[in-house]
């Protein structure tokens, strides 16, 4: 099943990083190959049974009662791995624009656009990256017609309205 070589490429991946930890392509699949498993969770989401049965049952993630608790742990361990691809090699667009979407899903918009402007910067014709840039700006106004919201910081205070936010969200992520 596709689960299942996900789980395999993630595990593969986790191993070439603790083999060599200075592979920062490796990171960079890493983290991409997470961000994969988030968009499945999310996708899961919508069907808890199917979610328990798939995901939860092959214990691939921790086990929460929370679907968007295991959603954030797999998009933090992909912000992780981006994050260490970045580190041992700076100038690496791809990386930015991973960042950038796993940041986005996280909700947190303002670095998500920094991501992306790193990766045009270095790349100015990387499509991905300034596709991801429209999405984030989109998300960016969708945000601002929040009742109440001023900034990030509030924003992400405000957890109820996140979580309702974040359905929505997510379903237009995956168009």
């Amino acid at each position: 099943s596709s689960q299942k070589a996900l789980q395999e490429a993630i595990m593969h991946l986790q191993e070439a990083t603790r083999l060599d930890p200075s592979f920062a392509y490796a990171f960079h699949n890493l983290a991409h190959a997470w961000y994969i498993a988030a968009e499945g969770l999310i996708k899961a989401s919508s069907r808890p049974n199917f979610f328990v049965k798939v995901y939860k049952g092959a214990g691939f993630f921790k086990d929460h009662t929370d679907v968007e608790d295991s959603i954030r742990d797999v998009l933090e361990s992909a912000l992780e791995a981006v994050d260490q691809a970045l580190v041992i090699r700076y100038e690496f667009p791809q990386a930015h624009n991973t960042r950038a979407m796993v940041l986005a899903k996280l909700f947190r918009l303002d670095e998500a656009f920094e991501a992306t402007q790193v990766a045009l910067l270095q790349s100015p014709d990387y499509k991905n990256a300034s596709d991801s840039q429209e999405l984030i700006k989109k998300m960016i106004r969708e945000r601002a017609t929040i009742p109440g919201y001023k900034n990030e910081a509030g924003f992400l205070e405000n957890v109820n309205e996140l979580r309702k936010q974040q359905s929505k969200m997510w379903k237009d992520l995956m168009k």
